[in-house]
This record gives structure tokens, C-alpha cells and sequence, in this order.
């Protein structure tokens, strides 16, 4: 059974769940390292970025957040890209 993550400092909790007792061994040594993040975020960020690519996409998020807020994230997108 899944273990409850642990409440932070901050009164949140931690980022990644406890790893389960039994894992799969290359999930235990497993860890994100600041070389895995970027292509992490980018992968996670993929289909937003094929929005911004895209004239409906763009114009619908535009319509949606305003024309400031999407060229920040279009500015913002452009340095995860790996």
C-alpha cells in the first residue's frame, strides 16, 4: 500500500512520495538530478509548447490569459527547450 507523503516544513508536503519498500530496484537508486531536469520539464511542458506553435493554439491561449502572460510563457518555454 501506498505511503502518505510527509507533511514539509512549510506546511505542505514533500515534492515525490516515498519510495515503496519493494520497488523495482532501478526506481529505489532513482533520483532527478539537475542534468534529468530540464529534458524532464521540457517532455512535461510538450504539449503546451505544440500549442504555442501552432496559430489556433496560440490565438485560443491568448484569447484565454491575455497576449502579456503568453509571450512570457512562450518566452519562458523557449529556454526548456533542450
Amino acid at each position: 500500500m501506498a505511503q502518505k507523503p510527509k507533511p514539509d516544513s512549510n506546511g505542505g508536503v514533500e515534492f515525490f512520495a516515498p519510495v515503496e519498500p519493494d520497488a523495482h530496484p532501478n526506481v529505489i537508486g532513482w533520483e532527478l538530478t539537475n542534468k534529468g531536469f530540464m529534458p524532464f520539464l521540457s517532455g512535461l511542458l510538450s504539449e503546451l509548447w505544440a500549442q504555442l506553435q501552432i496559430d489556433n493554439g496560440e490565438m485560443a491561449l491568448t484569447k484565454r490569459f491575455g497576449g502579456d502572460t503568453v509571450a512570457s510563457l512562450f518566452d519562458i518555454l523557449k529556454k526548456t527547450r533542450i
